[in-house]
């Protein structure tokens, strides 16, 4: 269903043990909100006669509420996957108690169609079962117990709604790594050290090109009382590989790609590069990922104490 993915590009998949947690919990929780329904119709239509169509498959043949009762099973788990995986939180109650995501293979979120047709392709085998039943539910049945072991001979522990949705099960902390890196363009610029970036606003030419140039100064925090000018990107977070305005591991509110601040034809630009812990401009929380202008004399803060003025 999505596009095909190079090996190098495909994000790493979550282990095979807390796959199967979070199947266990989904399958604790989804016996519990089934079973209300089930209850619901079997004291609606009365017990008696539910027990009859239970007993005698002829009889269970023509009882409509006994075949209602039978759709609820397959429509609440398909509920209960479709609109959890297709939600902001991309993953059932269960993979979210294990911090694991569903998303494509290089860890773009999934069309809501893709999540679709992954949670019908769960459900598939027992809704033609009960459909049809005699031999073809016995089939059915045989084939849906084969298929829950897919995970085990595969690298990357993908199940067949994986395989045909294009999606894969990883790790929440890997995917949002993934997404900020994606979201960093190449930069070409050398890493300077704590040292370094405050004597910079020693070292700033005075000459006519670098007095046209927009500089932001630290007001406060790590890098306070250095300027450094905008004749480049600046990126800033805790990764040393993407950014080149780089904070320690320890640093309270600030992500390993936290936001990036440049000059372009709208002048200067901020974006919250999809941080955790958000950026703020003259005190109001930005959106993530949407360039925001800064004047001569706004402010951007993030972290504990970092604040950024332009000037």
């Amino acid at each position: 269903m999505s596009k095909k993915v190079n090996e190098t590009d495909k994000i790493q998949a979550a282990g095979l043990g807390k796959r199967i947690v979070a199947y266990l919990l989904d399958s604790l929780i989804l016996g519990v909100v089934g079973s209300i329904p089930v209850v619901i119709i079997m004291l609606a239509t009365g017990i008696e006669e539910m027990t009859v169509a239970l007993m005698n498959p002829e009889y269970a043949k023509v009882y409509v509420p006994y075949k209602i009762m039978m759709l609820v099973v397959p429509v609440v788990e398909f509920l209960y996957f479709f609109l959890q995986e297709s939600s902001g939180f991309e993953a059932t109650l269960g993979k979210r108690a294990l911090s694991l995501k569903v998303v494509y293979e290089d860890g773009v979120r999934g069309r809501t169609l893709d999540m679709m047709v992954r949670s019908i392709i769960r459900v598939l085998p027992y809704l033609v079962g009960i459909t049809f039943g005699g031999v073809i539910g016995t089939i059915c049945s045989i084939v849906a117990f084969v298929v829950m072991f897919i995970p085990l001979f595969n690298k990357r522990h993908r199940a067949l709604h994986d395989f045909v949705a294009g999606t894969v099960v990883a790790d929440a902390v890997t995917v949002e790594e993934k997404r900020n890196a994606a979201a960093v363009p190449e930069i070409n610029v050398k890493l300077p050290s704590v040292e370094e970036i405050k004597s910079s606003s020693d070292n700033v030419k005075t000459s006519a090109p670098m007095a046209k140039t927009r500089k932001i100064l630290c007001t406060s925090g790590l890098y306070k009382g250095a300027t450094l000018p905008l004749d480049a990107p600046i990126i800033i977070g805790r990764d040393r590989k993407f950014c080149n305005l780089i904070y320690e591991n320890d640093t309270k509110g600030v992500s390993k790609v936290h936001c990036r601040v440049e000059v372009t034809g709208a002048g200067v630009t901020l974006v919250d590069l999809g941080s955790t812990y958000g950026t703020t401009v003259n005190g109001n929380q930005i959106v993530a990922n949407e360039k925001v202008r800064l004047n001569v004399g706004d402010r951007f803060h993030f972290g504990k104490y970092e604040e950024f003025v332009v000037q």
